[in-house]
């Protein structure tokens, strides 16, 4: 009995598997499930047949603007994943204008950049040459009788200032002394270079007739004759200059000017001209003055618009008194 009962087990046994095996094979070949072109997946398949209730997409791989991107999306009943693609963004080009290259700055070709990745078509244009403007002297010391002199010969470029040679030149010395003459204690003597000539002058000799005159000796006697002789103030004979400011006045000259604040001139009768804009209330005899100049009345006149026959005037000003 026992042996039947164990068979009979091992056939019950069989069956279930045979079964179990047979389902999961109706599963994979349902036809009621619709084919989709993406791409699915199920880490743990229902046996049941059933409809999808995908979540939201969620972003696998960023696209960016040469490669693509991806999404994803979960069966929340079944776990199943379904991927799609995203497509590339291409490039978000900025555009930059051309410049020219100087001596001093590079240059480039009009190009475009992304403003999401570092694609670029910029091309370098180098530097130019520079541009030698006219030589220039700096630094320059004057040669003298007994030195040499020099200066920096310097050429600039035209366009960015850049210094592009620099040569110090010398000046030769010029061996022409500067004089002074000679006097009782020293020798003739350059004032440049100190250099000497000859001998001082010997003393003078006051008892000396040919001894030269020295012009700076307030004791030196007048010579009438010497039209360069310094006048002698105290000379009553001595003649009047009347360009000389100094000159004492002569009182017999008739056409000699009146000295208002002069105690010893006769009184004037003044007649007196009336005092205009810039000038007062003067004696037409004795050129005394009385108060102060009246200074201008001034009258403003207003703009004319020129017309087409007549020349136009701006705002302005005059006197009333005088032009």
């Amino acid at each position: 009995m026992k042996p039947i009962i164990k068979l009979l087990c091992a056939m019950l046994c069989l069956l279930m598997f045979v079964c179990i095996f047979a389902a999961c094979d109706l599963t994979e070949t349902d036809d009621t499930q619709e084919p989709t072109e993406k791409e699915t997946s199920s880490a743990e398949p229902l046996s049941q047949p059933h409809e999808h209730s995908f979540e939201d997409w969620t972003i696998i791989k960023e696209a960016t603007c040469t490669e693509q991107g991806s999404l994803q999306r979960t069966c929340s009943i079944c776990l199943e994943t379904e991927t799609t693609t995203i497509s590339a963004l291409g490039h978000n080009e900025i555009t930059h204008e051309a410049q020219t290259p100087t001596c001093a700055n590079i240059g480039w070709e009009k190009y475009v950049t992304c403003s999401r990745c570092d694609y670029t078509t910029y091309e370098e244009k180098p530097t130019i040459e520079h541009t030698p403007a006219e030589a220039v002297v700096e630094n320059e010391v004057a040669a003298t009788c007994g030195e040499a002199g020099s200066y920096d010969e310097v050429v600039y470029c035209s366009a960015c200032d850049a210094e592009l040679s620099r040569e110090t030149k010398t000046i030769e010395a010029t061996g022409e002394h500067n004089w002074a003459e000679a006097t009782t204690e020293v020798p003739k003597t350059c004032t440049v270079c100190g250099a000497t000539e000859g001998e001082p002058l010997p003393p003078i000799d006051p008892e000396d007739p040919d001894q030269p005159v020295d012009p700076e000796d307030p004791d030196q006697p007048v010579d009438p004759e010497d039209p360069d002789q310094p006048a002698d103030p105290e000379d009553p004979d001595q003649p009047v200059d009347p360009d000389d400011p100094d000159q004492p006045a002569d009182p017999e000259d008739p056409d000699q000017p009146v000295d208002p604040e002069d105690p010893s001139e006769p009184e004037c009768d003044h007649e007196w001209i009336d005092a205009t804009c810039t000038a007062p209330k003067t004696c037409n005899t004795c050129g005394v003055t009385e108060g102060e100049a009246l200074g201008h009345d001034m009258i403003t006149d207003s703009a004319v618009d020129p017309t087409c026959t007549e020349t136009g005037l701006t705002e302005g000003s005059h006197c009333s008194r005088c032009d």
